[in-house]
């Protein structure tokens, strides 16, 4: 099995925005971008209790924290389906390579917000990662998340 990373920029530390985020920000905007959760898409499920129970902030403040980080328009989050979507994470972590277009595939297929995947959908195109017709076909015949997992147990 692969390891799990995610990129992170080590310049972070000297950008305006991180001279302006408060150290919870800072802290909380590492964790979203580094929990189990995050996958090649950059947008996933959201639990509040197991992000309360990794970050040792209370839901007030993780409530507070998700507010602020959609304010800054660092990520968008569905409080419906509890999605969050990180904006700007295709910068660093989406490109054409065949397993990675593979995984960003299987990924679209498991958003469940109308919103988030619309504007998923529409970066992926104007970043030149899919066409339309690529799009669609991911959506019908990309493995699910829980596909590959069960594929991978065997």
């Amino acid at each position: 099995m692969a390891t799990a990373y995610s990129k992170i920029q080590r310049n972070f530390w000297e950008t305006d925005e991180a001279r302006e985020m408060t150290p919870e920000e800072k802290y909380f905007w590492m964790y979203l971008q580094t929990n189990a959760n995050v996958n090649t898409l950059g947008c996933y499920a959201f639990r509040m209790r197991k992000a309360m129970d990794e970050t040792g902030y209370n839901r007030e403040t993780l409530e507070k924290l998700l507010q602020r980080m959609e304010q800054v328009l660092r990520i968008l989050y569905d409080e419906g389906t509890k999605e969050v979507f990180l904006l700007h994470w295709a910068e660093g972590n989406w490109n054409k390579k065949t397993a990675n277009l593979r995984a960003l595939a299987a990924d679209l297929k498991e958003i469940q917000s109308k919103t988030l995947k619309e504007t998923v959908k529409t970066l992926l195109l104007k970043n030149g990662i899919f066409t339309e017709e690529e799009v669609e076909k991911a959506e019908k015949t990309a493995p699910s998340a829980q596909e590959r997992n069960e594929k991978e147990q065997r």
